[in-house]
């Protein structure tokens, strides 16, 4: 389980292996929905992790990096 963001975190999305900066966690609703300065929405998943669309994961952390094997 990756770690829980809270209000005024730095967050990145990622994708096997890549991962790009997202912005600062401005909301967290009842529902447990993740919103971010730059408007993206991150859903909880019901295995503690949150995504963004179908393969986008939410990580705690200002992260911009490529998977070098493509």
């Amino acid at each position: 389980m990756r770690k829980q963001p809270m209000i005024g975190d730095f967050v990145s999305y990622g994708f096997n292996g890549d991962a790009y900066p997202d912005s600062k966690v401005t909301r967290i609703t009842p529902t447990g929905i993740v919103v971010t300065e730059s408007g993206r929405r991150y859903r909880p998943d019901g295995h503690g992790n949150h995504k963004m669309g179908s393969c986008w994961y939410l990580m705690v952390g200002n992260f911009d990096e490529t998977n070098p094997s493509f």
